[in-house]
């Protein structure tokens, strides 16, 4: 459904805000498989991201 929406308008350039967020009632294993779903998509379509993040210590582009 989202792939027709963004062929059917060229100006659909970006997506977002995407991300996670550790105060979220969903899990961050939901979260994590969601968000990466969302950036195949992004990168399928040449699309932009907008990230969203708490920056929680834990966070997926901390230092680990």
């Amino acid at each position: 459904k989202n792939k027709k929406v963004v062929e059917k308008n060229d100006k659909i350039v970006a997506l977002g805000e995407i991300g996670l967020d550790y105060k979220a009632d969903c899990s961050l294993e939901v979260q994590e498989e969601i968000f990466e779903k969302w950036l195949i998509f992004a990168k399928n379509n040449n699309l932009t991201v907008l990230i969203h993040n708490r920056l929680d210590k834990n966070s997926w582009y901390s230092d680990r």
